[in-house]
């Protein structure tokens, strides 16, 4: 019976159109291989499948629908088992990363796995760019939200999640500049030339910004429009992440690119 599969697999697609013609249309097969392949699962099954006297082209028989009917129940049956099992095949315990202006989004898929999957354990930190980096290209991380991942590797799965600016804030004309440590490294300020507040923590930096003298960049929210201006922002996974929950990120990313409020 193994070799039915495929036939079986035809009919009950094709019995959703009203004849052999139509079917042959829709279900990307050419008419004449099509009704080769009818013709022998009836030899097969000694049944009549088409009404080859019928004034529309070859209409299907009433066992034609039983019988297409019957293997799609079979076939979705399969495929929930299918999909049981491997929902259970999940690790117990994964590392998150983020930057810290992603920290909503990255929360709200932790939240989805710990109610979708089997996840006992998720480990979500918060990182400036340059660690965030550092520890994921070691393998470190399963999981990065971030806006780049220069020593990601080639094959790295990644999704979009959207886009943020970096806005000014606080006093222009000010002589204190406050930065990430990962700003301080890649920008030209040469060291005790300025006045600079240094700190992992955007909390931190926005405060100062908000109550002190001083200018700096602060990331706005993610907004799923992009602008000259902005930079993608992206969750990206680890090739040596278990391919199931890879599946279910990908489910629950599109559940938060449309229900998140960014």
């Amino acid at each position: 019976m193994d070799e039915l599969h495929w036939p079986l697999t035809l009919l009950s697609r094709a019995i959703n159109y009203k004849n052999l013609t139509h079917a042959a249309a829709n279900i990307g097969i050419s008419q004449p291989q099509l009704s080769r392949i009818i013709s022998k699962l009836e030899a097969e099954l000694k049944v009549s499948l088409l009404d080859r006297e019928s004034k529309r082209k070859s209409s299907w028989t009433k066992e034609a629908h039983n019988l297409g009917e019957l293997y799609q129940q079979y076939s979705n049956k399969l495929q929930k088992s299918i999909e049981a099992v491997i929902e259970k095949n999940y690790p117990k315990e994964i590392f998150i990363g983020t930057l810290e202006g992603l920290i909503g989004i990255s929360s709200e898929l932790c939240n989805e796995l710990f109610h979708q999957t089997d996840i006992e354990i998720i480990h979500l930190n918060v990182f400036d760019l340059s660690e965030l980096q550092d520890k994921f290209s070691r393998g470190e991380l399963d999981v990065a939200f971030t806006s780049t991942l220069s020593g990601a590797k080639k094959q790295t799965r990644s999704l979009g999640l959207g886009y943020q600016t970096l806005n000014q804030e606080g006093d222009r004309n000010s002589a204190v500049f406050v930065v990430s440590p990962y700003e301080k490294a890649m920008s030209k300020i040469k060291s005790g030339s300025k006045k600079t507040l240094i700190s992992n923590s955007l909390a931190t930096r926005k405060l100062w910004l908000s109550s002190y003298d001083g200018k700096g960049q602060l990331p706005s929210k993610v907004l799923l429009k992009k602008t000259d201006s902005s930079i993608p922002v992206h969750l990206v996974v680890n090739e040596h992440l278990n391919v199931n929950l890879w599946n279910r990120i990908k489910a629950v990313h599109k559940k938060i690119k449309e229900n998140f409020k960014v």
